[in-house]
Order: structure tokens, then sequence, then C-alpha cells
């Protein structure tokens, strides 16, 4: 097979997955992320978030191959299990109880700044693709980015387990800020809005 077949079809699977990522995405484009409301959080749509994680799969698998990597993030380390993060879970609230005030906003900003791009893209790449993590979970009981991304409609709850490293809370933010319907809960001040716009 020649090499400009080998890369007509990389590109062609990169295409369809981008593709597939931007047709289950969200209104609004970067504006949308950050996206919060006073009190109550908005459950994400599943098969937005469930698309776009697969999209971004796609994407990655097909750069791999390009370049001749079993994985094209298989060299990035994950973040370790972090305590002092659980409160960026009250972000996800899905309804009126709970929602994140200041120092929740501040643990998930201080999430996004401890990875890089590279970590937070793994994360989503691992948690993709699994049946089991398709469903909206609480935060409480979220064990990966997609689940906790999702939601459901209850009350804001700090992390637990996996869900308190920081690459796994960054990617459950950047799912929830461009999926459809996801809105981030803070407490009611526009300043905590503001707050989480700015964090994220």
């Amino acid at each position: 097979k020649s090499a400009v077949g080998e890369v007509s079809k990389w590109l062609e699977e990169m295409i369809k997955a981008a593709g597939e990522a931007a047709k289950v995405g969200g209104t609004g484009g970067s504006e949308k992320i950050g996206d919060a409301d006073n009190n109550k959080g908005a459950v994400a749509d599943a098969s937005s978030v469930n698309g776009i994680a697969n999209g971004i799969k796609g994407i990655v698998d097909a750069a791999g191959k390009a370049f001749g990597k079993d994985g094209a993030l298989a060299g990035v380390a994950a973040a370790a299990e972090n305590d002092d993060k659980k409160d960026a879970g009250k972000l996800f609230a899905g309804k009126n109880g709970g929602a994140g005030a200041a120092d929740a906003i501040g643990k998930a900003a201080a999430a996004v700044t401890a990875v890089s791009g590279e970590q937070i893209l793994k994360a989503i790449v691992d948690a993709a693709g699994a049946a089991a993590n398709q469903a909206g979970k609480k935060a409480a009981d979220a064990k990966n980015p997609i689940a906790a991304a999702i939601g459901t409609a209850d009350d804001g709850a700090e992390f637990k387990d996996d869900m308190k490293k920081s690459d796994n809370i960054a990617a459950a933010i950047v799912l929830r800020g461009v999926a459809k319907d996801g809105k981030f809960a803070v407490a009611n001040a526009d300043d905590n809005k503001a707050s989480v716009k700015s964090a994220v």
C-alpha cells in the first residue's frame, strides 16, 4: 500500500471522528465553556457527552496510527488521587442543593491548572467506549469523567476515589462544558458564576 494511501486513510478516520464529535456538541463554542447557573446546574445530554468523548478517542486513535504509536497518549502519566480536590464535585449538582461556592470553584480551578492538555485528553479517551461509562452518575458515585459530566438531578456532593484525580476532574469539566445542555452549579452569587468562567 502506498504512503499516500495510508495518509489518506488516516486523514479520513480523523475527519470522520472530528465530524462525529462536532455533530453532538453543544452550541455557543468557547463562550459556553464555564456556563453556570445560580444554585442549580443542568445535567448534560448523555448522547452528546458520549459522542464527544468517542469522537476525541477516534481522533487520538487515528493520530496514533498516523505516527506509528500504539496509542498516541500511551506514555502520558495519569494524575494521582488528591483528597484536596474532592469539593470540585459540587459544581456538578443537578438540582438546588449543595452547589459549588468559592472554595469548590477554587478546587476545580486548581485541578485544571495542575494537569496538561495531554493528561485531560487521556482521561477522556480512557473513559470513552466502555458501556459502563455511558450513564450519568451523581458526583459521589461517578467513577470516571463521562459519568460525572453527564451527572444526575441530585444535590452537589464531593467526588470520591478516581474522580479526585485532577485529570479526571478537568476532563469532566471539559465534557460538561461543551456538551449539549450541560451547566455547572454555583452558590447564588454572580461573582461565583464569573469565577467558574475564569477557572475553566
